[in-house]
């Protein structure tokens, strides 16, 4: 297949959708298809860039234009690029804040109509809208009503011949707009350096662990239960002679320095790493067990932290604040992982972890091509 990937920024490391446009099209060129991919809005450029030769480490050419740049301009370069590879489909990759700096983006069903008119679409959505759960505040409920009427006409101007989405919360509401919605799972940004070290730690026994060494990779939510954690952290290492503490990885926010206080306040050490490579956070996440991400749990299954602590055999708890959506859930807690509630932390270091939601970019590349195919014979 000929496919041209649309996203917001294609900068390497910046951006969680431009690295899964890169590692899925790299994937999808090692199994014989021809892959391209558009960055329409990129933040991180200042002129136009365009990879004229392939760069020999099988990733797909593409066309970078920056934000600042007028939608006109957009338009006519977009255009000449996709009419040059005439793609059998264009992917839309879809986070409303990449497209828009208020999460609005007004023109975009508009700009795509125009440059890929007459075209197959494929919509994958990576966000929604915000303010869905019960808890959140007025402003972002009404800010969300407005996103999903973007959403909303967005789906009516491409008449997508299939539509995916990481997250079972957001296929059933996307349900309720298209019933061409399916759940495509989401394999993990980080390549796993050492798959077998990482496979024999998930046969070991877990719970005969005495080094509690706790990963927190990624953002942090706010209103996240952590003082509560750690109070109850610490006494169960003191009641069980463990050695606790935590390790904070990744572009964490600034929750950040509230987490660190309230470990440390708990009497328990708290080391702060900050970004890493690739290289450097797949070896930290092959030498621990146990990680805590603060991501809803309803929404555990578009966490690219998630899914790269999962595929390296990290066992997690979430620690989160209430998220319930307006809707009913038909899935509780998707990926199975155990959530934190005050007094049950001991059960979460004395259970065994599930890994059998684990996928690989090959299953979802093989998944993604055969949805598209099947959309293609009946579209």
């Amino acid at each position: 297949m000929r496919i041209v990937f649309v996203c917001g920024s294609l900068e390497p490391g910046k951006d969680g959708v431009g690295d899964y446009v890169r590692k899925l099209s790299k994937e999808l060129i090692k199994n014989g298809h021809q892959i391209w991919a558009l960055a329409l809005n990129d933040p991180f450029i200042s002129y136009t860039f365009q990879s004229l030769i392939p760069l020999g480490n099988g990733e797909p050419l593409e066309l970078r234009l920056p934000a600042d740049l007028p939608a006109k301009e957009k338009v006519a370069k977009a255009s000449s690029f996709v009419c040059s590879i005439d793609p059998d489909f264009m992917s839309l990759q879809f986070v409303p804040f990449s497209f828009h700096h208020k999460g609005l983006p007004y023109q975009l069903s508009g700009l795509l109509k125009q440059f890929g008119k007459d075209r197959k679409w494929h919509i994958m959505f990576h966000e929604l809208w915000i303010g869905m759960d019960r808890q959140s505040h007025m402003k972002h409920q009404l800010l969300g009503m407005i996103q999903r009427q973007l959403i909303k006409g967005l789906l009516r101007k491409l008449n997508p011949v299939l539509v995916h989405t990481h997250c079972s919360v957001y296929l059933h509401e996307l349900k309720k707009l298209t019933d061409i919605a399916q759940r495509l799972p989401l394999f993990s940004n980080i390549p796993v350096l050492d798959p077998y070290r990482v496979s024999q730690k998930m046969k070991q026994d877990y719970t005969l662990s005495d080094e509690l060494s706790i990963v927190l990779f990624g953002g942090i939510h706010s209103g996240t239960p952590i003082k509560a954690f750690a109070a109850e952290a610490a006494d169960y290492a003191k009641r069980n002679q463990k050695n606790l503490k935590l390790i904070v990885a990744g572009r964490n926010g600034p929750e950040l320095g509230d987490v660190v206080k309230d470990w440390e306040q708990a009497g328990l050490p708290a080391i702060i790493l900050g970004e890493l490579d690739n290289n450097q956070l797949s070896k930290l996440l092959t030498e621990l067990c146990f990680g805590l991400f603060t991501t809803p749990v309803l929404l555990a299954e578009k966490s690219g932290a998630v899914a790269a602590m999962m595929a390296h055999g990290i066992h997690l708890i979430c620690v989160a604040r209430e998220w319930q959506p307006f809707g009913p859930v038909q899935k509780q807690n998707p990926l199975h992982i155990p959530v934190y509630e005050i007094g049950k932390l001991a059960q979460f270091f004395q259970t065994q972890p599930d890994f059998s939601k684990n996928v690989s970019v090959r299953s979802v590349s093989e998944q993604f091509i055969a949805n598209l195919s099947n959309a293609e014979s009946y579209g």
